[in-house]
């Protein structure tokens, strides 16, 4: 598993905006509303209760850079409310609890989509429960949610210009081959 959120969508979702505003250099003030806008937003897609106020906020927020790309649509019968209902309150952990077969699951340390920390926890303790003693549950130093080193996508696009041949192995590409030649290769 490469960057498995073994979190709820809604959970996620809130992750990433979070780390989308540090990103953004915004007040503590504009983080703690947006992320009361998504609880919002998410309340709404999975209860179907709060929309005038939620729609208030969608409003307001119009006028601020920060949050103006953060709400969902404009209209309580949008398709999308009824797509998004299905999916924020899932929980993957149900799911988890009856792997028992061999589980790599890598994530990236500077991931700023999946809760790493959270989601590698979560996963190990499914594989507790599940009684599944054959996986690796790995943090690459430095990675981030493709599991590409730092600055990696920025060689890649150089190194194709000037070159055809291959770069070399990241260390998540090492990781993973030594996992699959240690359970796999000559048994």
């Amino acid at each position: 598993m490469q960057a498995a959120p073994v979190v709820s969508p809604a959970t996620q979702h809130l992750f990433q905006v979070d780390r989308m505003m540090a990103g953004q250099g915004v007040s503590p003030a504009i983080r703690d509303s947006a992320r009361k806008y998504v609880l919002m937003q998410h309340r709404y897609s999975v209860s179907g209760e709060g929309w005038s106020e939620y729609a208030a906020t969608l409003a307001a927020n119009r006028a601020l850079p920060a949050l103006a790309n953060l709400g969902g649509p404009p209209t309580p019968d949008d398709w999308w409310w009824t797509w998004s209902r299905t999916r924020m309150a899932f929980e993957p952990i149900g799911a988890w609890e009856r792997v028992k077969v061999p589980v790599l699951a890598l994530w990236g340390e500077r991931d700023e989509t999946v809760p790493v920390e959270e989601s590698r926890a979560a996963l190990e303790d499914a594989k507790r429960r599940a009684g599944n003693e054959n996986g690796t549950l790995t943090v690459i130093s430095g990675a981030d949610h493709n599991l590409h080193p730092r600055g990696f996508r920025r060689i890649l696009m150089i190194a194709g210009r000037l070159t055809v041949r291959p770069l070399g192995y990241t260390p998540a590409m090492t990781t993973m081959a030594d996992w699959i030649s240690s359970r796999f290769v000559d048994q």
